[in-house]
């Protein structure tokens, strides 16, 4: 009887692993290789930009000017347009 219930008890966590193509659950310092996948979205898109951030985040500003579409966090809470030759102030998305 103890057998029985330990094998049920294996086999339920085996089957029930997430998985990330077939394989176990990827950590924080693992490589995933997308270059299979039919897309990926790797940065937050929209047409505001969000009120807060942490440093390290980008953001796609989807009706900005070409050279205005992506976006840093470069400090706590604070933007910053990633363009060739641009300022800030060429960027600033209107108040409202």
């Amino acid at each position: 009887m103890k057998a029985l219930l330990l094998s049920l008890v294996i086999v339920s966590c085996v089957f029930g692993q997430s998985s990330v193509d077939g394989d176990r659950i990827p950590t924080a310092t693992a490589r995933i290789n997308n270059s299979g996948a039919l897309s990926t979205k790797p940065v937050k898109a929209g047409t505001s930009l969000p009120a807060t951030c942490s440093v390290g985040e980008f953001y796609n500003k989807t009706d900005a000017a070409a050279n205005a579409v992506l976006y840093a966090c470069t400090a706590t809470n604070t933007w910053t347009p990633q363009g060739p030759g641009t300022t800030a102030a060429e960027f600033e998305p209107a108040q409202s």
